[in-house]
């Protein structure tokens, strides 16, 4: 199975409940201290790096949240 990378930036709350939805998980550790940080302070703007089985994110939720998938790649 195939690991689909892929990136989305936003401002305020990480939608965190997307995660589960796209079956995803961050990417490093970074990724981890954005998310969290976006929790606490909510504005961040900085893009996150994502990591999924499934068949990548679905760009239409992640965009209802405000957020937007950047890029997406396979490995």
């Amino acid at each position: 199975m195939k690991i689909v990378r892929y990136k989305v930036k936003g401002v305020g709350r990480f939608p965190i409940d997307m995660l589960r939805y796209d079956a995803s998980w961050p990417s490093t550790e970074r990724d981890s201290s954005i998310i969290e940080h976006s929790l606490i302070d909510r504005a961040i703007g900085a893009p996150v790096c994502l990591e999924t089985y499934s068949k990548g994110p679905t760009k239409g939720r992640w965009e209802s949240f405000l957020w937007e998938v950047t890029e997406i790649g396979k490995s």
